[in-house]
């Protein structure tokens, strides 16, 4: 039956796909960000709670045992002293619930909208042929869209060409004796040619070798049993200390810190091309990017930017199909008008 309503659009066309999976995605996000809003709300209301709590409840103890004394303590100071510690741990268990609830609530949502779009994608898939489609293209197209990895031979290859390339640098090392300044007792030497017969052999006195007990004497390098000066080893920039701890927990991680990114590295040359920006969780977030050392491109699409694209090029070939019959109909009634006629 036809639909008389005139604002009503095709609910299977690739737009309306587009504009689902486009406030699917919104709303995706919008949730992600509330569910990790809610985790960092509460764990910095309960670490504030937790440092002020406390702080104030040593010093109430404090005040009461030095200034006032226990000796002159009634039902009120024992009540503070004793149930301190219980306050202290109920409440920050009640604010524990309260967010865990509130956390679970939320993601029970995000998991919903998670199979919604999933929902969506298999039905826009199966609107458009996606699967065959795609099968078709990996089997005719000369250029495979999803090439292999090969991680284990392309490491086998490395180490093999490693391998290759430390051989010969092995055998034209030259091994050179030490200084005879360096104070180090040698072995014995091997066998020098034997000398010739118009030589006259000289002996020569004999020459204890030292002995590393000994003291430098004047025939030894001055510098020979002299230590190189120890340092203090600096600390390392953006090492975390106890208190940086404290403030991520009051204020929360920085996500521009590097700790909190991942590494670009490029498939092919393997260069490091900086970091993800911040909050990008997954090679989707990122995008396609470039290597700047050798151009390939690297990174992933997501799945629905994926889906939509090939609908959308499957939409364009429909309707250059549509037009064709049409162009050439018009071409045949040409062709009648201006052909001879009988009477004629």
């Amino acid at each position: 039956m036809v639909s008389l309503w005139p604002w009503k659009g095709d609910s299977n066309s690739t737009e309306a796909y587009d504009k689902r999976l486009a406030s699917l995605a919104t709303k995706i996000t919008k949730a992600t960000a509330h569910n990790d809003s809610l985790r960092l709300k509460g764990r910095k209301l309960k670490v504030t709670w937790t440092l002020y709590a406390g702080f104030t409840y040593i010093l109430a103890a404090l005040i009461l045992t030095l200034v006032t004394g226990w000796r002159n303590w009634g039902s009120i100071e024992y009540t503070v002293v004793c149930s301190g510690p219980i306050v202290l741990y109920g409440v920050r268990k009640l604010l524990t619930l309260y967010y865990d609830y509130r956390i679970s609530k939320n993601q029970t949502y995000l998991d919903a909208l998670t199979k919604e779009r999933d929902t969506t994608i298999d039905k826009l898939k199966k609107a458009t042929k996606y699967d065959s489609t795609q099968q078709l293209i990996d089997k005719y197209s000369s250029k495979p869209s999803t090439p292999q990895k090969e991680p284990g031979n392309s490491k086998k290859k490395r180490d093999a060409s490693g391998q290759a390339g430390q051989g010969p640098q092995q055998q034209q090392r030259v091994v050179m004796q030490p200084p005879p300044t360096a104070n180090i007792q040698r072995g014995p030497l091997p066998p020098q040619p034997g000398p010739s017969p118009d030589r006259q052999i000289q002996p020569c006195p004999p020459q204890s070798l030292p002995s590393p007990s000994d003291a430098p004497s004047a025939e030894f390098a001055p510098n020979a049993f002299a230590r190189a000066p120890s340092y203090p080893s600096a600390p390392t920039f953006g090492e975390s200390r106890w208190y940086d701890r404290i403030l991520d927990a009051l204020l929360g991680e920085d996500e521009t810190s590097s700790k909190n990114r991942f590494a670009l590295i490029c498939s092919k040359c393997r260069l490091v091309n900086g970091q993800a920006p911040p909050g990008a969780k997954s090679l989707g977030d990122v995008g396609i990017w470039r290597c700047s050392g050798c151009g390939v491109q690297n990174g992933e699409e997501s799945e629905a930017t994926k889906v939509v694209k090939l609908a959308q090029a499957a939409q364009k070939e429909a309707d250059v199909v549509k037009t064709e019959p049409e162009e050439v109909k018009t071409e045949s009634e040409v062709g009648e008008e201006f052909a001879p006629s009988d009477s004629e």
